[in-house]
């Protein structure tokens, strides 16, 4: 059982225990007070010094757990998921976009696909300039490319997505700065 789990256990039990300890408390004290104003206002101080800590502790304990489950394994591990899923999308998207006959008609065809044999940042890609990099963001669904970046969510990264194109089939998209979660190394689809 991992602490975020044992707090969420314990929360649901711990709140009736304090509730029902301090009814017997101030019972058990009022009647022992004698109806003596000093001691009553003693009782209700303290039951409020109590009941104020107590809600200190739980709220520390709540920002402890959100941090927590910000940094734990498995939040970090759906963020590369999802990173990954993003990289994909990416690398179909210009590989169907280099077979796309209406691209690959264009007379700018050879010359925008030599652009992309360097490793090129598409989340600088802002235009029309690139009829290859325009018919992905095309079949991507989104108007600019830089917006992906944005989809990039695991700690470390930079928002950054490397394309370089190796051959005709053969496509290469790196997203700087992220860390698969099954063997550690840099998202790359190939």
């Amino acid at each position: 059982m991992n602490p975020a789990e044992f707090i969420l256990w314990l929360v649901p039990i711990g709140i009736p225990f304090f509730v029902i300890s301090s009814i017997v408390l101030y019972i058990k004290n009022r009647i022992e007070a004698k109806t003596e104003g000093r001691e009553i206002k003693r009782i209700y101080e303290k039951m409020f010094t109590i009941s104020l800590a107590i809600i200190i502790l739980f709220g520390g304990g709540f920002l402890a757990l959100t941090i927590y489950s910000y940094h734990s394994p498995w939040i970090q591990e759906a963020y590369s998921s999802g990173d990954t899923q993003v990289a994909n999308s990416v690398h179909t998207a210009i590989l169907t976009a280099m077979m796309d006959p209406e691209i690959t008609n264009r007379e700018d065809y050879d010359e925008d696909l030599n652009a992309l044999t360097t490793e090129f940042d598409i989340t600088q890609y802002t235009g029309d300039e690139n009829c290859i990099l325009a018919g992905a963001a095309k079949i991507l669904g989104v108007e600019d490319l830089h917006t992906l970046s944005g989809q990039i969510r695991s700690r470390g990264a930079t928002g950054r997505i490397l394309v370089t194109v190796r051959g005709p089939k053969e496509v290469w998209v790196v997203v700087e700065g992220t860390k698969s979660w099954v063997d550690g190394e840099v998202i790359t689809i190939r």
